[in-house]
């Protein structure tokens, strides 16, 4: 898989100022429960507002009205496999963007036929862009199920990781993986689990847990955070960096990103691991329509239909301005997850700054 067209889309996003990586909340309805975040209780608890997601004629809109520069497009949830019109939004994001590079998006895997129906629909296009696929799980069958509320949850969700993988065995544009977010209801049974799953040929990615906006639990105080077992994670990262390449750019990248993990979760979440690039290099949208900064801040700038669909005329509000300054401030809660970590560690590697301990 060829980053080079998305590493030039980059650096061209820089000079224009605007993003190249469009995260998108497609849904929030999810059939996991888990115990690190609670969007799952959204259509719970208020069930007639899943009539307010954005249509798929108002996605295309949003697509055609793309700036220029967005060449990512991370299709996050909630659950996105739970939207009957994921394929055709998939298919649409291809149509409709005009330098769209790369094609992301994260699954719990429970409903294995609908994501084979709809990978291949989106896969009868042979000439796709590149996709990335990843799969949480959450550690050993018995752990992951009680992470992630479901009984039974960890096979199927293995099952259907197993069938995307036979799916896209022959596509050098399509990579499967799974991602497992470390909290502190799991950190402890994880060294094993990896190592086994390394050795076995999986391909692993991590997060870490957080209290945000995307997981509506900031309220709760549910203690997910794994600053309790620094000790471990560094254990944890050892492990990784035997396996990921120095040479591949996606594992490069994650190798820096849980190289940070500690000093993130020593800092006490005060203060930024890198320089935050969201709003310059990165954007949010729930499946609403809301814009955020990122995914983590409910700092609310507008709703795209308000604006004519325009993500152009958000951007050149006062407000996004001001909310920009802010993030370059450090005025924002601080995270460090993959969502908007991955693009601050390219403009800090581009800038000589990573290797800075701050």
């Amino acid at each position: 898989m060829s980053q080079t067209a998305l590493f030039k889309q980059m650096i061209r996003s820089k000079f224009k100022n605007t993003p190249y990586k469009l995260n998108f909340v497609t849904t929030a309805a999810c059939n996991s429960k888990c115990v690190t975040c609670n969007i799952w209780k959204v259509y719970l608890d208020n069930p007639a507002v899943i009539k307010d997601e954005l249509t798929l004629d108002e996605i295309k809109k949003i697509f055609d009205a793309l700036p220029d520069t967005i060449s990512w497009l991370s299709l996050t949830g909630g659950e996105p496999f739970l939207r009957t019109d994921l394929a055709d939004i998939m298919i649409e994001a291809q149509k409709r963007i005009k330098n769209l590079k790369l094609l992301s998006m994260p699954n719990n895997g429970l409903v294995p036929g609908r994501v084979i129906s709809c990978l291949k629909k989106v896969l009868a296009d042979k000439n796709h862009v590149p996709i990335i696929i990843t799969f949480s799980i959450d550690g050993p069958e018995e752990i992951h199920d009680v992470v992630r509320g479901v009984k039974g949850g960890y096979k199927r969700t293995m099952e259907a990781y197993a069938q995307v993988k036979e799916l896209t065995k022959d596509d050098p544009h399509f990579l499967v993986a799974i991602e497992t977010t470390i909290s502190s209801r799991n950190v402890k049974y994880l060294y094993d689990w990896f190592e086994m799953l390394f050795k076995q040929g999986h391909k692993i990615s991590v997060t870490v847990a957080h209290e945000a906006y995307l997981y509506k639990n900031t309220a709760d105080q549910l203690g997910i955070s794994p600053k309790e077992h620094i000790e471990e994670i560094k254990r944890i990262t050892k492990l990784f960096n035997k396996y990921l390449s120095v040479i591949n750019p996606k594992q490069f990248m994650e190798r820096l990103y849980m190289k940070k993990i500690p000093i993130f979760l020593e800092k006490n979440n005060n203060k930024q691991i890198v320089p935050c690039q969201s709003l310059s290099a990165s954007i949010a949208m729930n499946s609403f329509g809301e814009l955020t900064p990122c995914l983590m801040w409910d700092k609310k700038l507008a709703n795209i239909r308000e604006y004519d669909y325009d993500f152009k005329k958000v951007l050149a509000l006062q407000l996004t301005k001001d909310v920009r300054q802010m993030i370059k401030e450090e005025k924002c809660p601080n995270c460090w997850t993959p969502c908007e970590a991955y693009q601050s560690i390219f403009w800090a590697l581009a800038n000589g700054r990573y290797l800075t301990k701050r």
